[in-house]
């Protein structure tokens, strides 16, 4: 089963395809700031400041991984689409 994406509401079909993405950027963000409170509060200012650019860069990292993923497997789009 193949999910059509040229018939119904166009806001619809894009919510729907990008749920996961939108799901999994806000967990990512809840990820670092948990890490980013922890770091500051037991490590200290330098480490916060630190941990900035670090956090930044783990953030895009992700991106591109969950990216690649997507891009060499669309069937997985597929799959996701029929839940």
């Amino acid at each position: 089963m193949t999910f059509d994406m040229t018939r119904g509401s166009p806001g619809k079909l894009l919510l729907r395809f990008a749920l996961p993405l939108i799901l999994s950027s806000i967990v990512q963000q809840l990820y670092t700031l948990c890490d980013s409170v922890i770091v500051g509060r037991l490590l200290g200012e330098t480490a916060f400041a630190a941990w900035i650019p670090v956090a930044l860069f783990l953030f895009v990292c992700y991106r591109r991984i969950l990216r690649q993923r997507l891009a060499n497997q669309p069937e997985n789009l597929q799959k996701e689409a029929q839940l």
